[in-house]
């Protein structure tokens, strides 16, 4: 089979678009088994974007395709932030990765805005943004 268009958006349990101001979208990108991306080694991915995604679907052109053998196996790498109840400068400190206490063991100041500050490697869930409100209602995306 052939891959021939791809859109992102973050959605509801009712299937709703849900705002940035809600979730921001900092990226989500599409990996798999056999793909080598030559200009990305460290994140071999074939296709991905963040949020300058939403309402813009990439189609491509009549008659291409990124060809899929049916053995390739998939995944993803899927960075979605929870930012309402975030100040503006707090969620864009959020989403540019900046450094802050209790942001995960590899996020020092020294690595102020790089991928060691945005959640790389956090397969536990430790590493988050400070906030001031942590009563937020758990929600379904």
């Amino acid at each position: 089979y052939a891959i021939t268009g791809f859109w992102g958006d973050i959605v509801d349990a009712d299937h709703k678009p849900v705002p940035l101001s809600k979730i921001y979208d900092h990226h989500w990108v599409a990996i798999n088994n056999r793909h080598r991306n030559e200009i990305c080694e460290t994140v071999p991915y074939v296709f991905g974007v963040g949020a300058e995604s939403r309402h813009n679907p990439v189609n491509l052109p009549a008659g291409y395709g990124y060809v899929v053998d049916e053995t390739v196996e998939w995944g993803a790498n899927i960075h979605l932030l929870r930012i309402d109840g975030l100040s503006e400068a707090a969620a864009k400190e959020c989403n540019e990765c900046y450094y802050a206490p209790g942001k995960g063991k590899e996020c020092t100041a020294a690595q102020n805005g790089t991928f060691k500050c945005c959640g790389e490697r956090d397969y536990d869930g430790v590493g988050s943004c400070p906030a001031q409100r942590a009563d937020l209602p758990a929600e379904t995306f």
